[in-house]
């Protein structure tokens, strides 16, 4: 695992090294050798080199995101939001899970990726702007602007009841 790592041009401290020789080949089997990489990657993310070290582990150090969610190595330590941006100060880089391509995080606490930020309803599900929907017998929209959701009472038909002439019927 490391030798391809050695020769790039990022050199791997001799105590790194030397803690994952010892974990691979002396507690096998355990994935601490995982966690040795992993310390070392990120300390040289916090230097800004972004080492994406898990494609040279041939599946031994993966990691699995939700279904929602893809693995970069390298992606912002504060993820964008649909409330709230990055300070323009936070260049730090972290491995994890985060939002594909064309998508963002809704906001902080709320595990979601959107295509287009909206509002949340009463469901605690995210809506578009303009978008129209029924909960708890109400038709509400969620409205552009920061305005929130408004639900107003569901408007029945007037249609007066049907009435069954059949035999044995009221």
């Amino acid at each position: 695992i490391l030798i391809g790592l050695v020769g790039s041009e990022m050199c791997i401290r001799d105590s790194y090294y030397e803690a994952c020789m010892f974990d691979s080949c002396f507690v096998p089997g355990t994935g601490l050798e995982c966690a040795s990489l992993q310390a070392y990657a990120a300390l040289c993310a916090q230097e800004g080199a972004c080492i994406d070290w898990r494609n040279h582990t041939h599946g031994a150090c993966s990691v699995t995101c939700p279904p929602h969610r893809e693995y970069q190595a390298c992606g912002p330590a504060e993820e964008s939001t649909c409330k709230s941006s990055p300070s323009q100060n936070e260049t730090r880089l972290v491995e994890g899970c985060f939002c594909p391509d064309g998508t963002i995080s809704y906001a902080p606490g709320f595990d979601i990726c959107v295509d287009i930020c909206g509002c949340v309803g009463p469901d605690n599900v995210p809506r578009e702007f303009g978008e129209h929907f029924e909960f708890d017998c109400k038709d509400c929209v969620c409205l552009e602007g920061g305005s929130g959701i408004i639900c107003q009472p569901k408007k029945c038909s007037q249609r007066p009841p049907a009435e069954c002439k059949e035999d044995g019927t009221h």
